[in-house]
């Protein structure tokens, strides 16, 4: 395909995504509040849901202003700075007292950023980098490749957790959603208001 170089991107970008570990953090959120104090589940998890509505509710609203480049590179940016503040809670002894107030912030505050960009934007720029004729199968091969790396993760994550402890995994997590930053900031065209073949000179094709 002449394309190659959209599909490659299309790829890494649901990989980044899931190894920025969304899906590790909502299966501890129910836990992370527990442990500061808030002995509902169900409330646990409409904080999570409601924070997560309300970051995509502000992201389709300004969507179009700020563009999709921008808004997914500060959406990394963002779930690294609460995966580091969260492994930060969970490991130094000097914020042993705080880290149950850190965890549920950094939960709540990794949702939000994660709604703001990572979550819808991802899916919306991938059609977008590609041509109508090979649209649909670009498009199938980057959510294959997310849900290899979904399973992969589940497979993986309670091991990781048992081998360097939950604050290494979320330094992981960290590190990964800085490396998605520098992709994006590096790799992915502005795709809003530009023509394909716009996008496609950005890509080099």
């Amino acid at each position: 395909w002449p394309q190659q170089g959209s599909v490659q991107i299309g790829i890494l970008l649901f990989v980044l995504q899931q190894f920025a570990g969304i899906n590790a953090l909502v299966y501890f959120s129910t836990s992370v509040f527990r442990q500061a104090g808030v002995q509902s589940d169900t409330l646990a998890s409409a904080a999570v849901g409601a924070t997560n509505v309300l970051g995509t509710i502000i992201a389709g609203a300004i969507i179009e202003k700020a563009g999709r480049k921008v808004l997914l590179a500060n959406s990394y940016l963002g779930q690294a700075a609460a995966m580091f503040a969260m492994a930060a809670g969970f490991s130094l002894p000097a914020l042993k007292e705080l880290s149950a107030p850190i965890a549920v912030i950094g939960t709540l505050f990794y949702i939000l950023s994660f709604a703001l960009g990572a979550g819808p934007i991802t899916g919306l720029v991938i059609p977008e980098l590609n041509p109508a004729k090979i649209r649909g199968r670009a498009v199938a091969i980057a959510f294959v490749a997310h849900w290899v790396a979904n399973v992969m993760l589940g497979q993986t994550f309670m091991a990781a957790v048992d081998a360097v402890g939950l604050s290494g995994v979320y330094a992981f997590f960290g590190s990964v959603a800085l490396l998605a930053a520098l992709y994006i900031n590096t790799k992915l065209p502005e795709t809003r208001g530009k023509s394909f073949e716009q996008i496609q000179k950005e890509l080099g094709a």
